[in-house]
């Protein structure tokens, strides 16, 4: 869910559906697996990560 200054991510409880999160302090890219993220810019400097079952995640502009 995002709004114009806030994007929220929750995972499901079972983690069936693959999912990867990249933060970097200019973006924040969410994908279903690390090829789709692998062209962004200095994605080497990104924490790269499969988030939790059940954990909400939420960035703030």
């Amino acid at each position: 869910m995002g709004t114009k200054d806030q994007l929220a991510l929750v995972r499901d409880p079972f983690a069936c559906k693959p999912a990867i999160i990249a933060e970097h302090d200019d973006y924040v890219a969410i994908a279903s697996e690390f090829r789709s993220l692998a062209h962004l810019p200095d994605i080497k400097n990104a924490k790269v990560f499969e988030p939790a079952p059940k954990e909400m995640y939420v960035w703030k502009l």
